[in-house]
């Protein structure tokens, strides 16, 4: 027998280096999608490399990640120079193909298979890892899952292996320790392993050389795991890390469990079913291992019970456990073709049809780009390698950080709730309103709501980026009586963010802008956002090192945009058109034409065309408009019961087409306390020709659109450069609000030069 299974090493050998190949492409297919979360880490990575410890703001000791293993690797590649985000990939991919080995590894080792069909059920069930689309995409969005996955299935392998021979180095235990350390819920899994290695030291206890290795497993266990609490103790002062407090669960559901994993299972169905018989195969002939592989499994279930899902695409929280079910299933397949071959059927059937399952899920399960709670959404091009390298890099808030870069100078503080990107890509100190790196906004110093935005306010940071819809200290900021005396309120970067300054904070002068964007650009230079802006402001104000250096940046990192290369060359003779800050809002010049301090003034007379709407959704709608000491309110009826929204509509200070308009104006909303609200809202520009007529765009009539979704509950900017199609002649400011019993008003409404 042992000759028969060493003669079919080879197809073990085959299985991992196929596995290899297969697991890497569909990864390298995923480099350009990223997790802003991830980049927390990387900024506590970076600061550690630099001298400054684990710490997201110099100075401030706050353990605000919850993956200390992942956090010191990613130390590794930033300290031989490597682009911190791409370091984070590569350790990933490389970590998925870790779990993606340690699974074929452990069903193999469980099984010891002597026959070709076995060995070959074995590899393929346990093989569809290698082809999970949830392993592949965590393999490159930059967090600690595949890591801690990989240490999970190789600890129970390496268990494994020690239990058939006892007289192994019991590497297990480091692997044991790393996986405790890797995520807060994993001793809930490890415990498992420790108390199967318990196990067999009792029934071994009367032998000595078993009690020394029992020793060294526990010493190898403890290094890491008693070794982080003391440095947590010496470092932080806490026995828990910051995210601790934070991090609140849900309301815990059995149904909202399935509605986060139905969509994968029932896209695995086959390796789901031959999962459940493989654990099963193993408690009824192998009960110890059979228990620690149902324990760990039942311990990530008890964890998702408890943690309500996640909002992060491809089931995250589910990926740790998937090398272990890959395991599993490739028992259950082996379990399926014995039973076949003992009772005289077709002994190959079993690995043929996984073997075509496989093969199906090349085709159907990569282009997969998220399975989220009730939905599986597919890429419209299948973008794997090699592809994905000519893609920019984005999806985490590269747009937010390259808007603030223009105006916060680099040594400013801001307060902010999604703290990723823009502390990886900035140099500014931030305070997390939500709470992750900052004890004292997560209840980890114990104020209360009240003292929290007292807090909030002595620490004076210059810039606020409020975000309307976070439940978490920004409405109670909102309210505060405080904050628009202190502050300036602007615009933010994208509909739903408001943007305060303190009213004395400076403004980042064009040197400033220039190096927060080449320091935003040197942590993250495969985003094309960010590499654009600093073109914009490089071409112009740069020195000609600068627009040397980064003409060679873009050569390297956006060659699949030549026309954006060709600018930076244009730059080295000329200077580019002079920019101008997205969010900057400077003292307004005189009005070409102000439409406020207009009392009682119909409508209609306002503009020649103010109601004559472009377009009618509902047929004609009835108009609720009209201007009453020098503001514009637009409602809907108020009725018991609301009615069906209504459609109010009105154009304002209709002013001629010049260069460099520009629009200020300040409005708000109330949604109605009768039941109603507002529907929808829209501020935006129209254009008229010479004759009169609405400017047609590709046989629709243009409008730039300022603002849509809810206006600010207090009065707030409405602001906006004039980008006038050809054939313009004048602009209109106009609102379009659905309301039942809402209201929307607006003032003070001016273009200017």
């Amino acid at each position: 027998m042992e000759g028969a299974e060493r003669s079919l090493k080879w197809l073990l050998w085959l299985a991992l280096g196929l596995s290899a190949l297969i697991t890497l492409w569909s990864a390298a297919g995923l480099l350009p999608s990223n997790i802003d979360d991830a980049l927390i880490t990387l900024r506590y990575s970076i600061n550690l490399v630099d001298g400054q410890g684990l710490v997201f703001n110099p100075g401030e000791r706050v353990e605000g990640y919850s993956n200390p293993v992942w956090t010191l690797l990613l130390a590794l590649p930033l300290a031989v120079g490597m682009d911190g985000l791409l370091g984070a990939k590569l350790l990933g991919m490389a970590f998925e193909l870790a779990g993606v080995w340690g699974a074929i590894l452990l069903a193999w080792e469980l099984i010891q298979p002597k026959r070709l069909e076995i060995a070959l059920a074995v590899v393929l069930g346990a093989g569809f890892a290698a082809l999970c689309h949830p392993l592949a995409y965590w393999a490159t969005a930059g967090l600690e899952t595949p890591q801690y996955a990989a240490l999970l299935v190789l600890a129970l392998w390496r268990l494994v292996v020690e239990h058939r021979e006892p007289h192994r180095f019991p590497i297990s235990g480091l692997l044991a320790g790393l996986a405790a350390i890797s995520r807060p819920e994993a001793p809930l899994l490890v415990l498992a392993l420790v108390t199967s290695r318990g196990w067999d030291l009792f029934k071994a206890r009367a032998d000595p050389g078993a009690r020394r290795l029992a020793a060294k497993w526990a010493g190898l266990f403890a290094l890491p795991t008693f070794g982080w609490l003391l440095f947590r103790l010496a470092w932080y002062g806490a026995l828990l890390p910051n995210t601790f407090h934070r991090k609140t669960a849900r309301e815990a559901s059995f149904a909202r469990v399935w509605e986060y994993i139905a969509p994968w299972v029932g896209l695995e169905l086959l390796f789901v079913l031959a999962a459940g018989i493989g654990v099963g195969a193993l408690l009824w002939r192998r009960k110890q291992h059979g228990l620690v592989l149902l324990a760990m499994l039942a311990a990530q279930g008890v964890f998702l019970y408890i943690a309500g899902s996640d909002w992060m695409p491809s089931m995250r929280f589910v990926v740790p456990v998937l090398p272990l079910l890959a395991a599993a299933a490739g028992v259950g397949a082996a379990q399926l073709t014995g039973t076949l071959s003992e009772r005289g059927k077709a002994a190959f059937v079993v690995p043929g049809v996984f073997g075509l399952t496989l093969l199906g899920q090349g085709a159907r399960s990569l282009p997969v780009e998220q399975i989220r709670a009730g939905e599986v959404i597919r890429r419209e091009t299948n973008d794997h390698f090699p592809g994905s390298l000519d893609q920019q890099w984005g999806g985490s808030l590269e747009w937010v950080l390259a808007d603030l870069a223009e105006v916060i100078p680099p040594d400013a503080t801001l307060a902010y709730t999604e703290v990723g990107m823009v502390g990886y890509g900035a140099s500014w100190r931030i305070i997390d309103l939500a709470g992750l790196i900052t004890a004292e906004t997560a209840g980890a110093t114990g104020l209360s709501t009240e003292q929290q935005v007292a807090w909030v306010r002595e620490q004076r940071p210059e810039w606020m980026l409020l975000k309307d819809n976070t439940a978490i200290l920004v409405p109670e900021l909102l309210a505060s009586d405080w904050i628009w005396q202190e502050y300036e309120r602007l615009p933010g970067p994208r509909e739903g963010l408001t943007l305060a300054r303190r009213k004395d904070a400076p403004w980042a002068t064009p040197e400033q802008v220039i190096q927060n964007l080449e320091f935003a650009a040197e942590r993250a230079p495969r985003f094309a956002i960010l590499q654009q802006r600093r073109l914009v402001w490089v071409g112009h104000y740069g020195t000609p090192a600068q627009r040397q250096a980064l003409c060679g940046d873009l050569e390297r990192y956006l060659a699949q945009k030549p026309e954006v290369l060709e600018r930076c060359r244009e730059s080295l003779d000329k200077d580019l058109k002079e920019p101008k800050a997205k969010l900057r809002v400077d003292p307004l010049p005189v009005a070409v034409e102000a439409a406020s301090g207009m009392d009682d003034v119909p409508v209609s007379s306002l503009a020649e065309r103010s109601l004559e709407p472009w377009f009618s959704p509902n047929g004609t709608p009835e108009r609720y408009a009209w201007v009453e000491q020098g503001q514009l309110t637009l409602s809907g009826p108020r009725t018991d019961p609301p009615e069906k929204p209504t459609l109010a509509y009105a154009c304002l200070a209709s002013v001629p087409v010049t260069a460099d308009l520009q629009l200020q104006a300040e409005w708000m909303g109330d949604g109605g306390g009768d039941g109603g609200g507002l529907a929808s809202t829209v501020a935006y520009l129209r254009y008229v020709d010479a004759d009169g007529e609405l400017v047609e765009v590709d046989g629709a009539p243009a409008r730039q659109r300022l603002h849509r979704g809810a206006p600010p509950r207090e009065w707030g900017a409405l602001k906006g450069s004039v980008d006038a199609p050809p054939g313009a002649e004048a602009v209109e400011l106009c609102v379009t609000v659905e309301s039942s019993g809402g209201q929307v008003r607006v003032r003070d409404w001016r273009f200017y030069k």
